[in-house]
C-alpha cells in the first residue's frame, strides 16, 4: 500500500512540473498537440503522465490545434506563402488535414489576390518584359506553395493593371 502511495505521489508531481513546462511553452506562442508532446517528451520520461497533462490542457482550452493553425496561417500569409506550403508544413507537424482545411476555409483566404500581391512584389511592381520572366515568376509562385492555376491567374492580372 505504501509503494502505491510513493508512486502517486510521484505521478502527481512530475504532472505539476510537465503542466508548468507546458505552460511556459504555450505562454510564449501556440503550439501544436503533437509539437507540445514532443518538446515534453524530451524533457520528462513519463508519457502516460505528459498525455494526462496535453488531455487536461486541450479540455480546458489552453492548448488548441485550432489556435495554432490560425497563427501558424496567418504568419506565413504575411510571409507571401500559398495554402500547398502551408497546408505541407502543418501536415509534416501532425495536424489533421480536414481541420487544416476547415478552418482556411472560415478565414476565407483569397490565395489568387495573394499570388497577385506576391507576384508584384517579386517583379518590383512593374509588367514582366518577356516570357523568360514572366516563367521566372510563375515558377517562384509555385514555388512559394501557389496552385500553377493560381499563379497563372495572378500573372495575368498583374500584367494586365500595369
Amino acid at each position: 500500500m505504501l509503494g502505491i502511495l510513493v508512486n502517486e505521489t510521484d505521478s502527481s508531481a512530475d504532472e505539476k512540473k510537465i503542466r508548468q513546462a507546458a505552460m511556459n511553452m504555450l505562454a510564449r506562442r501556440e503550439y501544436s498537440r503533437r509539437e507540445l508532446e514532443d518538446k515534453l517528451a524530451q524533457k520528462f520520461a513519463n508519457s502516460f503522465a505528459v498525455t494526462l497533462v496535453l488531455n487536461r490542457l486541450r479540455t480546458e482550452n489552453l492548448q488548441s490545434d485550432s489556435r495554432y493553425i490560425e497563427a501558424f496561417v496567418r504568419s506565413k500569409i504575411a510571409r507571401g506563402q500559398g495554402l500547398l506550403k502551408i497546408q505541407a508544413e502543418l501536415l509534416h507537424k501532425g495536424i489533421d488535414e480536414e481541420l487544416f482545411k476547415n478552418i482556411c476555409l472560415e478565414m476565407g483566404i483569397d490565395w489568387n489576390a495573394l499570388a497577385k500581391q506576391v507576384a508584384s512584389r517579386k517583379s518590383f511592381h512593374r509588367k514582366p518584359s518577356n516570357h523568360i520572366e514572366r516563367s521566372k515568376i510563375i515558377r517562384f509562385l509555385q514555388y512559394r506553395g501557389f496552385t500553377l492555376a493560381e499563379a497563372m491567374k495572378a500573372m495575368d492580372e498583374f500584367c494586365e493593371s500595369n
